[in-house]
């Protein structure tokens, strides 16, 4: 009976009625009881009776969770001879007060603006079936119907039956009613799993991604979270004898009030894509043109020589850009990219290129060569953010840290394969035994073994490689790419330049945080600036942090932070 009044209820509200609790002749004057009321199917149909008794009122509202429960007259009043009793109940009195405007201002203030639903409703719970599952016919009922254009800010409809197939692919993935073909994947709501669904399907259903790998298909999504995007990219894919594929990718078009503005370009991590900048490319989106360069073929790149890959890389990246006519650019690198963006920025000036801005996040040259199994896969841990100590890595990283120092000293700045679980330990302190024994437990173990652990317990972002065949290939890119950073020698850079050095301390590698600012100010020998933003290496460039990075990209002042001049 009161489970619709109870969700009319504010928090902490009162329901407030009057209702006769007995048949009396004192106050039945309404022409309605000239021949009885009848039909009920409530309690009074096995009674009898006309109303229901002032007991069962209060029991009715103890079953619907009331408290503070006010019935007046009393019992023993004179008043009570009238049979009316006026009801007062409290509801939902343990929960507090929240509108819907003050619950986006909240939210305004720690996502970005993609992140906030377009629509919000308060609801006491999540509607569900009578089988104790979520009744997604009710929730859409609360919704209410997609208001006209929802997907208007996707930018034009798709122009062909390939952008047509994508997008009415991406429209029942997402659960849309339509996807424009600018519209980013992510910023219409999908995230690992719904990718691995779409990938799934577009092999299944498109003939143009019928013969691409899975992994291959997920780069190519990852990377070109658009139909527009995605479609040019499989078409040159199928076309025989076609160009190079450009590894630049456009993921914000240029806003009609930004004619002057440099295009941003966001150059890839060490996985090779452009995924870890999600966050980024969403705040800078109609504000700033971003571009991104990216790793598609991920074979030759795994086929390239280390030691000069990094250099290699920019030369192939300054060369595409040129022959696009980029002539202003700020070039932005996370990670790895940070290595590279200074080589590229080197190279486009000495082309005529105008390079406005370097911008480095969170990357660190590894000051050691590893060449050890164990280490790899615990950095790609890290990477992945897997929890280390669950899979049976040392507990104390001061430790780890210690008996890596040790071993790059005995061996001239290489981590040779078993020469952290052949270390005696001496001098490295008392918990020195107890991360020897956990290595060399963990040695003991196969290595598709030890990577089946790491798969299990990535974050659910990385869900998408969670099979033993993707997470051995990406294992294998973060490990080529962890050489290829080990052994690039950088070319000093005279520009400007700004490192974006995160406050948290989640370390990809032992010793990378504190080393960091000592290696850049090597390496910028003109004007660097240091900036401390808030989260680690991982969440610096995730919400909510993310919209201070892009803040900083885009010119804004950030008084929070910290930045200091170094010549």
């Amino acid at each position: 009976m009161f489970d619709r009044l109870r969700e009319l209820v504010a928090p902490g509200g009162w329901l407030v009625f009057i209702d006769a609790t007995r048949d009396t002749c004192r106050g039945m004057t309404s022409m309605e009881f000239n021949d009885g009321l009848t039909g009920f199917t409530d309690e009074r149909a096995r009674t009898g009776a006309t109303f229901f008794t002032r007991e069962q009122w209060l029991d009715l509202l103890d079953a619907a969770g009331a408290t503070d429960v006010l019935c007046l007259p009393a019992p023993d009043s004179a008043l009570a001879e009238i049979g009316q009793q006026v009801l007062a109940a409290r509801f939902k009195a343990d929960r507090a007060a929240v509108t819907p405007a003050e619950l986006h201002a909240r939210l305004a203030e720690r996502l970005p603006a993609y992140m906030i639903p377009s629509d919000l409703q308060v609801v006491d719970a999540i509607p569900l079936t009578g089988n104790g599952k979520v009744d997604r016919n009710r929730l859409a009922a609360l919704a209410g119907p997609a208001a006209p254009g929802a997907a208007a800010d996707g930018g034009a409809a798709p122009r062909d039956e390939l952008e047509r197939a994508l997008a009415g692919l991406w429209a029942e993935v997402l659960h849309v009613p339509s996807v424009g073909r600018d519209a980013d994947f992510f910023a219409l709501g999908g995230d690992s799993l719904l990718v691995a669904q779409l990938v799934g399907r577009m092999r299944r259903e498109l003939p143009q991604a019928a013969a691409v790998t899975w992994d291959d298909l997920l780069r190519m999504v990852l990377n070109r979270p658009s139909v527009a995007a995605l479609a040019d990219r499989l078409r040159a894919t199928r076309a025989p004898g076609g160009a190079e594929d450009s590894p630049l990718v456009e993921l914000a078009p240029r806003p009609a009030d930004a004619a002057d503005a440099p295009v941003v370009v966001l150059v890839h991590d060490g996985t090779g894509t452009v995924a870890p900048y999600r966050a980024l490319v969403q705040e800078l989106a109609g504000r700033l043109p971003v571009a991104g360069l990216v790793v598609d073929d991920l074979d030759s790149y795994l086929a390239a020589e280390p030691g000069t890959l990094v250099g290699d890389l920019a030369d192939r990246y300054a060369r595409v850009l040129l022959e696009e006519g980029y002539a202003k650019v700020h070039l932005v690198g996370y990670c790895m990219g940070g290595l590279l963006v200074t080589e590229l920025a080197d190279r486009l000036a000495g082309a005529g290129t105008e390079v406005t801005d370097v911008t480095i996040i969170s990357s660190y040259r590894v000051p050691y060569l590893v060449e050890d199994d164990l280490l790899a896969e615990y950095v790609f841990a890290r990477m992945m953010r897997a929890d280390t100590v669950r899979l049976g890595y040392p507990e104390d990283e001061t430790t780890t840290r210690a008996l890596v120092e040790a071993v790059t000293a005995e061996h001239g700045g290489r981590v040779p394969h078993g020469s952290l679980t052949g270390h005696s330990g001496d001098g490295l302190g008392p918990d020195a035994a107890a991360a020897l024994s956990a290595l060399r437990t963990l040695a003991e173990q196969p290595q598709q073994e030890r990577l089946r652990a790491i798969g299990s317990h990535m974050s659910q972002d990385e869900a998408e490689f969670s099979s033993l065949e993707r997470l051995t290939r990406l294992y294998r890119t973060v490990r080529h790419s962890l050489v290829t950073v080990a052994l690039h020698e950088a070319t000093p850079y005279k520009g400007r330049a700004t490192l974006v050095r995160q406050v948290g301390e989640a370390e990809v590698f032992p010793g990378m945080h504190r080393d960091m600012g000592d290696y850049w100010q090597q390496v910028c020998t003109g004007d660097l600036r240091i900036v401390d933003v808030p989260g680690d290496h991982f969440t610096c460039v995730r919400p909510p942090h993310a919209q201070a990075v892009a803040a900083l990209l885009g010119g804004e002042s950030q008084p929070a932070r910290s930045e200091r001049g170094l010549g």
